[in-house]
């Protein structure tokens, strides 16, 4: 019964704002019906309109049409024709204040006649006002309203002005009569500035040459006097008359001015180029040498591409940078190089003639190559011979383009030896020699030349070795460990072999290689170093470990330590950290499983219970 209640009343309010909005509907019906009636009943009982042909006419005239320049006069005439009715009136005749201005007062017309009223004029910098009323004077007579005096401002910019009227003709009760025509809107004119403009825009010349631009002023404010400037006189000059003179390669504006305008035009001067030739014609260069190249271009100052490509008649004589004109000298001879233009506006091309030359060298100067003391060296010592000779000195400081080689050879083999092409010399026992360098110069061509023997002396000497030691006292040593001994030489310089043969008298108590000691067990043993003749000892006593071996290292007895066994009394039975690990595991195990047989056992017993 509740929820038929409640469904009935939904039901009832459902209906209740059916008929509520009905009734709204009704009423905005009803609204636009009466309203519509009422204008149709407004409409029925207008009067019919007055003819425009009874209407006052007004017009609007000025003294001047079209175009305008900024600071001109001119006269607008305000009149009425078609007054029938009108007893008074106001007009209005508005303006644009940022282009004109109002000079003088406005003059009334002869409307305004036999009012017996001085007229009602206003100015307010935006329009003016005529307003002749006289209610009680009769009909106002037809003619003139007013005349007014305007300027273009000199601050006015270019473009379109226009006047515009607001107007109320009234009858001797008060009553707004109709006006026919009003057509100040009609009166319009260009405001136009000074305007200057030139016949040529850009002025292409050759250096030297001229031309005239002409300026035409339109709309002159002044006396029409044309300035002409150029920005760049040394490229381009003007006169007063607009003749232009170029004066060298570049670019110039001309630019002519008057009454604040101006225009311009761009000047391009050009210089051709009329040749080239090479600045040294004849040159020297010494063979392996290198010499450089220069242009001198016609004129100078030309406004062409100058780019330059060099050439060289014979390569192998004389060769030539293309890009930079460096000349190389390859081989004695004579080669010609040229230089040509690659992107002027005509090819041009000049020549040089290029003398390589050799310098060879002369018997004195051969006479000058000489070996620096050498002196003494050592047994067994090797030196280069060729730093010892100045033949490098004399070339560079001769400027001599020979090639050369040397032979050497020393008087006893048995005392030094030498490599005969490299000059590298040993000793090889006590005593003195000499050695003799053999020099020969060949030119470019490989042809030999001068041919320079020179000869020094040189002191081959032995240093015996007296003795030998070790570089420490070692007295014990402990099974496992090691020492390192270094032979001393006395004296140290010895030319004597210092091959080093080492023994031990008990290798199974120490080992020794290389000056490398080993105790490998307990006892005495003695490490011998022999050189020669000269012998050092070292008696050592080896004794067992006090000395802890690292972790995995042989033990003193031979064995290794193993790092897998662990102290029973330390390990016991304590549980592994993966045993803790498998009892955690077991536990949340257990725990989930209970978890979800209650969570089943619930849902069982509550569906059951429903």
């Amino acid at each position: 019964m509740e929820k038929a209640r409640v469904s009935g009343d939904r039901a009832t309010k459902k209906v209740i704002g059916g008929f509520s909005k009905m009734r709204k509907l009704q009423k905005t019906i009803s609204f636009l019906l009466s309203l519509v009636l009422t204008l149709g009943l407004c409409i029925a009982t207008v009067p019919g309109e007055v003819k425009a042909a009874e209407g006052v006419q007004f017009t609007v005239n000025a003294s001047k049409t079209g175009e305008l320049r900024r600071g001109e006069t001119f006269d607008v005439t305000v009149s009425m024709s078609g007054n029938t009715q009108g007893q008074g009136l106001t007009y209005e005749l508005l303006f644009d204040s940022s282009k004109l201005k109002v000079v003088g007062d406005p003059v009334a017309g002869d409307v305004f006649n036999g009012l017996g009223q001085v007229p009602n004029k206003a100015f307010d910098g935006q329009s003016i006002v005529a307003a002749p009323l006289d209610m009680s004077g009769g009909i106002l007579k037809n003619g003139t309203l007013m005349t007014a005096t305007f300027q273009v401002l000199d601050t006015a910019t270019a473009g379109e002005i226009g006047f515009s009227s607001k107007i109320n003709v009234v009858s001797g009760e008060g009553d707004s009569l109709p006006v026919a025509s009003d057509n100040a809107g009609s009166i319009r004119f260009d405001i136009v500035t000074p305007v200057i403009t030139l016949d040529k825009a850009v002025l292409n010349l050759v250096k030297g040459g001229t031309d005239k631009l002409t300026a035409t002023l339109k709309y002159a404010e002044g006396d029409g006097t044309i300035k002409w400037t150029s920005n760049n006189t040394a490229v381009a000059a003007v006169d007063n008359a607009g003749n232009v003179t170029a004066v060298s390669g570049g670019n110039a504006t001309i630019t002519a001015e008057a009454d604040g305008v101006s225009a311009s035009c761009v000047v391009n001067v050009s210089v051709p180029l009329n040749g080239i030739s090479i600045k040294n014609p004849d040159v020297d260069v010494v063979r392996g040498k290198t010499v450089g190249l220069s242009v001198i271009y016609d004129p100078e100052d030309t406004t062409e591409d100058k780019s330059i490509v060099w050439e060289s008649s014979d390569e192998k004589i004389a060769a030539v940078d293309p890009a930079t004109g460096t000349v190389t000298g390859v081989k004695e001879g004579t080669a010609t190089i040229t230089v040509r233009t690659t992107k002027a506006a005509k090819v041009c091309t000049a020549t040089a003639e290029v003398n390589v030359k050799e310098v060879h060298l002369t018997e004195e100067q051969g006479e000058k190559i000489e070996f620096e003391k050498v002196g003494v060296i050592l047994k067994g010592q090797s030196v280069q011979m060729s730093q010892f000779l100045n033949v490098e000195e004399i070339i560079g400081a001769n400027g001599i383009t020979d090639t050369y080689e040397i032979k050497w050879a020393v008087s006893d083999e048995e005392v030094a030896s030498i490599d005969t092409v490299s000059g590298l010399l040993k000793g090889v026992k006590e005593g003195k020699i000499k050695v003799k360098a053999v020099i020969t110069f060949f030119d470019g061509a490989g042809k030999a030349g001068e041919t320079v023997e020179k000869e020094t002396e040189i002191e081959v000497k032995e240093i015996p070795l007296d003795s030998i030691a070790f570089d420490k006292v070692i007295k014990e040593m402990v099974v496992g460990t090691e020492e390192t001994l270094t032979v001393i030489y006395n004296p140290d310089n010895t030319t004597d072999l210092k091959d080093v043969v080492w023994s031990s008298s008990d290798s199974a108590i120490l080992s020794v290689e290389n000056g490398r000691v080993k105790a490998l067990k307990a006892g005495e043993a003695e490490i011998t170093a022999t050189v020669g003749d000269k012998k050092a000892s070292c008696k050592i006593t080896v004794k067992e470990g006090s000395v802890k071996p690292a972790p995995g290292q042989d033990k003193a007895d031979g064995t290794k330590t193993d790092s897998t066994k662990k102290d029973s009394a330390k390990t016991g039975n304590s549980p592994k950290t993966g045993d803790t690990v498998d009892v955690v595991l077991y536990t949340l195990m257990f725990v989930l499983s209970m978890a979800v047989v209650l969570f089943a056992y619930r849902r069982r017993f509550c569906k059951a219970g429903r």
